[in-house]
């Protein structure tokens, strides 16, 4: 997504998400009226902590009230407007910060419900119908919304994404070594692809692979156009040790 891109010195792979953490503990102090530079605080916290280097203008820019990497976090994490800047939540106050820094709380932990897809079915022996139902769960936490965000919604496979009616566009995280106790994949980016739903399912039952050291797509179907093709996209870290198990254990195995 360009407005990740943009920031040159983000090399860590957290660094944004660590980062508006440790201003929302400055900010809190500040609005309760302690004396801190936050530029400076910003500063010190991303070298000591984080290993970044920013300039005086770089820490300023990232409480921009208008145009911040904080605010476009906020946006892709929970859909909500966000105002970084102190003067603002000083004259709000802290009860109303503490009110909203707890809806954010509760906003990036929020999972969707299952999705109920109903489907119909017919018997050949007669031409009544029976209705039944699909129940999937898609997981939307937080952090799956931010590496959505991050590739624009666009399969990391294919580049495909598409507009629902409410006017939004769509994709779907996969854990590459997949979550619970027969797999204990861990909920973590550098273990996680966005796809669209068609190449998510196609995953998920072992009829597509990702080639841990090229990144070439395999496929048991060699009618998938993108067999023997690199990746279309990709922009975060991924462990190729999870790309390998999935390769021996999950791909043409399920």
């Amino acid at each position: 997504m360009e407005k990740l891109e943009r920031i040159v010195w983000k090399e860590n792979e957290n660094a944004v998400e660590l980062g508006f953490e440790f201003y929302l503990q400055l900010l809190e102090k500040r609005i309760k009226g302690k004396d801190i530079s936050l530029v400076q605080e910003l500063r010190k916290f991303f070298k000591n902590q984080l290993g970044i280097s920013l300039r005086e203008t770089q820490a300023r820019g990232l409480m921009h009230k208008s145009s911040s990497i904080f605010i476009d976090y906020v946006e892709t994490v929970a859909g909500e407007n966000f105002n970084p800047t102190s003067e603002f939540w000083a004259a709000q106050g802290i009860d109303k910060f503490l009110e909203w820094k707890k809806k954010w709380e509760f906003l990036k932990k929020q999972e969707a419900v299952d999705l109920e897809i109903p489907a119909q079915e017919a018997e050949e022996s007669a031409p009544k119908k029976s209705t039944t139902t699909i129940t999937r769960t898609i997981r939307d936490n937080a952090l799956s919304r931010f590496l959505k965000g991050v590739y624009d919604y666009q399969c990391q496979i294919c580049t495909f994404t598409f507009l629902t009616p409410k006017g939004v566009h769509y994709a779907e995280s996969h854990h590459i070594r997949p979550l619970g106790r027969k797999h204990n994949g861990i909920d973590k980016e550098t273990n996680m692809l966005v796809l669209c739903p068609l190449h998510h399912a196609m995953f998920d039952f072992g009829a597509i692979a990702v080639e841990p050291k090229k990144r070439i797509i395999l496929s048991i179907d060699e009618g998938v156009k993108e067999v023997g093709k690199k990746m279309a996209l990709e922009k975060h870290k991924l462990n190729t040790d999870f790309l390998e198990y999935h390769l021996n254990y999950i791909y043409d195995k399920v």
